[in-house]
């Protein structure tokens, strides 16, 4: 088993001025990964959906990391979802870390879909790691 380590930084300024930081350092064990990019063409109908594939993640993601590089919205949904649970704005990043595997309901699928018809061709990227 292997580790991944999830850091992050974030510096802000509040309301009454000042800067604030504040740091995440999650560890996640994982045996298995898959990650890629995924190809929404061009003209891709509003409400398609496209499976992040999992590979030998089968049972518990540890870590997800998906990446919006078309030009809209997407939709998140994950372990099945009917409908999304989640809208990603175009360029942003979704991310999900845990040291540990959900008491119930761990991650096992993930996938995104198109909010609106496409008007040119963009990319989604991915990691998973688990288990």
């Amino acid at each position: 088993m292997s580790n991944a380590l999830f850091t992050s930084e974030l510096t802000y300024t509040p309301g009454g001025g000042g800067a604030l930081t504040q740091s995440f350092r999650v560890t996640a064990p994982y045996t298995a990964i898959s990650a890629g990019t995924l190809d929404i063409p061009d003209a891709t109908a509003s409400g398609q959906a496209f499976v992040i594939p999992f590979g030998g993640v089968n049972t518990d993601a540890r870590g997800l990391v998906i990446k919006n590089n078309t030009g809209l919205d997407i939709g998140i949904r994950l372990n099945g979802a009917a409908a999304n649970i989640y809208q990603l704005a175009a360029g942003g990043v979704f991310m999900h870390w845990a040291p540990a595997a959900a008491a119930a309901g761990a991650l096992t699928g993930a996938s995104v879909t198109t909010t609106a018809a496409t008007t040119g061709p963009g990319t989604v990227d991915y990691i998973v790691l688990g288990s």
